[in-house]
């Protein structure tokens, strides 16, 4: 099974572009959507939303607030509820090494390993 991830609002840019261009010439795709993209996520979505909207459609979600995405994620997880899980992206972290980790993840990695985890990426 693929693993899916969701970008939230802050990444709609550079990471957005880099995953496209890595899907026009790369044998494996990545599975990516942004926060506002879906009809039923829209921009300026609460994060318990987003939270809630990735765990439905079996996403990981992918940002950089660390201030307020994590706590909606142990929000989620408190109600008994489950998540693919979250990876946080470390403050100033060059994006090519996140797109490999992204790759990487696609290409090898099983849904299971990162359930209702938060995960700091790129390691």
């Amino acid at each position: 099974m693929t693993i899916g991830f969701v970008l939230d609002e802050c990444l709609r840019g550079p990471l957005w572009r880099l995953i496209r261009e890595h899907n026009r010439v790369a044998d494996g795709p990545i599975d990516a959507v942004r926060v506002g993209d879906p009809p039923d996520l829209p921009l300026m979505s609460a994060d318990a939303e987003i939270v809630r909207w990735a765990a439905d459609h079996g996403r990981i979600l992918v940002t950089q607030d660390r201030n307020t995405m994590p706590i909606a994620f142990a929000g989620h997880l408190s109600k008994g509820k489950h998540s693919p899980g979250m990876f946080l992206v470390r403050p100033a972290s060059p994006w090519q090494p996140l797109l490999e980790f992204l790759a990487f993840c696609s290409a090898a990695a099983e849904p299971a390993d990162f359930r209702d985890r938060i995960e700091f990426v790129p390691w």
